[in-house]
């Protein structure tokens, strides 16, 4: 999550598989666990092939959320998909990771194939904290219907990382493996608005404060201050899927529904409605909605994706809330305050997507104050994790859910380690390939971290570590898809959470109030059998509190804009009505105090 558009390029992977795709009957094919969580993602980059242990073949079913290992008496673990992208199982002592695998469709486009029963080459390893114990490397398949599948079924390309058109073998392009390769040219609506910035910015202002129906206010920001927010908010960091703008309008009263048609400052008789197709194919990454390009910001629209089912998708139920406080900020809660007073700043970081990292950052040390009553107050390192992270891809984006992991498996140093700021600068230049990131960004995280960590700058205090580390990552609801207000409500009560949502281009203006009241949810989504199971978002931010104003619900949010922007860097969204998709990507994290 969280796009990176410095250079004008989405993030993330150009895959997209839902959970109807992936469940089903699989085999996992492994190699003996013979790495440690140091070696092992570089191994199962390179050299998976030719080291799969036929003894080691295990068979799965993935139901809903649950996953049944036939290879050891039926015994039942837990998996979720992560976003669109891949997938995690724990079942049987183990934890086993992989993304959804995708293939280009030529040497000249950036159009995929989606292989959603199949993964790319991923890893497995015990189920201990700290990335203890033993680790090794598996790819999956799914079975078909009617036969079963052996390890001579695996061709070559199924060893593989696909190579992006215009890449170069272990050194792609920066945007080779991104989800849509360029947002540039004449129409782009990002080059249209940067090029028009001031005039956009008062248009939204001039539009939101004059319409009695919105419960939020704009402000027209001074022009430096406009560029930083317009450069955070066009890096975002996570997936945005939307492809280039073809044959729009230029800069005018129409391009903020150029950009985001459904967001930006609809009615309440605005409606979104999704059609999805029935079909026993892998489903494409959904295209872009069509844009009405007359003058007047449209009424209805409606967008198409495909996933399954032909119908309009039901108005989101509540379930009723009870023994829940009426309000609650972490900023206040007894007289202290459990969040981090500094305020992110994508731009500071050279417009670098690391929304995903600011969140779940963000969250880890909020959930330290609150176990410590405190006493610890650690400021992490977002540069870090952005940097030496192989779950994500660093400034190209990346999911709080795989951060979380990362806690675990690696934890993250302290601030006073690795600097967050200008070092992110030089990083966010260079160039990263898909098996870059799966190998951890080695030699961009030796420079990160400048040789401070080994020089003694991060010693710490004797007998203390700073290195922190989590547990108990997970999505709240129990897995993607599984969320619901009444779930994200007992869970905040244990401290602060990431969460992903959609950001408009009139969030830019934002100063005050209650924003989104007005906004349906998503801006493409797909229900499954009665499960919301993808829901699109492209940035992720802190969730500190909740309350109500004026009879509207709201959330209390923490962006990483910088303090300058909204109220002092925060912002409240409705609450209760999946407002921009804030009710659907929700990720919470335990911290482990041991050593601190």
């Amino acid at each position: 999550m969280c796009l990176a558009l410095a250079s004008l390029v989405a993030a993330d992977l150009p895959n997209h598989c839902l959970n109807s795709d992936v469940q089903g009957k699989w085999k996992i094919f492994k190699t003996q666990p013979s790495y440690t969580k140091d070696n092992a993602h570089q191994s199962c980059a390179n050299a998976i092939k030719g080291n799969l242990d036929n003894s080691l073949t295990r068979e799965f079913t993935l139901d809903l959320n649950t996953v049944t290992d036939h290879t050891n008496n039926d015994e039942k673990g837990s998996w979720t998909m992560i976003y669109d992208e891949g997938f995690e199982m724990t079942v049987s002592g183990k934890k086993y990771f992989a993304f959804s695998k995708y293939k280009y469709k030529g040497m000249f486009t950036s159009s995929v194939d989606n292989m959603c029963d199949r993964t790319l080459p991923g890893t497995y390893h015990d189920t201990k904290v700290k990335g203890e114990g033993q680790w090794g490397c598996f790819v999956g398949m799914k079975v078909p219907a009617g036969r079963d599948l052996e390890q001579s079924d695996l061709s070559d390309e199924d060893y593989a990382f696909p190579i992006a058109p215009g890449s170069k073998i272990g050194g792609s392009s920066k945007n080779a493996n991104s989800k849509w390769f360029s947002f540039g040219g004449a129409n782009n609506a990002f080059v249209q608005i940067e090029a028009n910035l001031p005039q956009y910015m008062k248009d939204i202002a001039e539009r939101v404060n004059n319409d009695p129906t919105q419960k939020w206010t704009a402000k027209v920001y001074d022009e430096k201050t406009q560029m930083e927010i317009f450069n955070s908010w066009k890096s975002g960091g996570l997936s945005r899927k939307q492809p280039e703008v073809e044959s729009k309008p230029a800069y005018g009263s129409n391009l903020d529904n150029v950009l985001a048609p459904q967001m930006l400052l609809q009615d309440d008789v605005t409606t979104t409605s999704v059609t999805t197709t029935e079909t026993t194919e892998t489903p494409a990454t959904p295209a872009a909605p069509e844009v009405e390009q007359d003058s007047a910001p449209a009424a209805t629209v409606t967008t198409t994706t495909t996933t399954t089912s032909t119908e309009t998708m039901p108005t989101l139920v509540q379930t009723e809330i009870k023994n829940i406080p009426d309000s609650l900020d972490w900023r206040n809660k007894d007289g202290q305050n459990f969040v981090t007073e500094e305020v992110g700043n994508q731009n500071t970081n050279g417009g670098c997507g690391s929304c995903y990292v600011w969140a779940a950052v963000g969250a880890l040390e909020s959930r330290i104050r609150v176990a410590s009553n405190n006493a610890k107050k650690p400021r992490l390192s977002v540069s870090d994790v952005v940097a030496c992270s192989p779950y994500s891809q660093g400034c190209e984006g990346g999911f709080p859910y795989l951060t979380g992991k990362h806690f675990e498996d690696f934890g993250v140093l302290e601030e006073s380690c690795v600097p967050n700021g200008a070092s992110m600068s030089s990083y966010n230049s260079d160039p990263i390939s898909i098996s870059d990131f799966l190998q951890g960004h080695d030699q961009a995280c030796q420079r990160v971290k400048g040789g401070r960590f080994a020089s003694g700058a991060c010693a710490g205090a004797a007998g203390e570590s700073k290195r922190w580390y989590a547990t108990n990552y997970h999505y709240v609801g129990g897995h993607y898809g599984g969320v619901t207000e009444q779930a994200m409500l007992e869970e905040i009560q244990n401290g602060p959470m990431a969460i992903g949502f959609r950001a408009s281009g009139a969030l830019m203006s934002y100063s005050g109030g209650v924003y989104g009241s007005n906004l349906a949810s998503g801006f493409q989504k797909s229900e499954h059998n009665g499960h919301m199971q993808w829901e699109e978002v492209d940035h992720a931010v802190l969730l500190v509190g909740y309350g109500v104003d004026n009879g509207q619900k709201y959330w209390t949010l923490k962006n990483s804009w910088g303090s300058s922007w909204g109220e002092g860097g925060y912002f409240k969204i409705a609450r209760g009505i999946d407002a921009g998709g804030v009710e659907s990507l929700v990720t919470a994290v335990t911290p482990i105090m041991d050593g601190h």
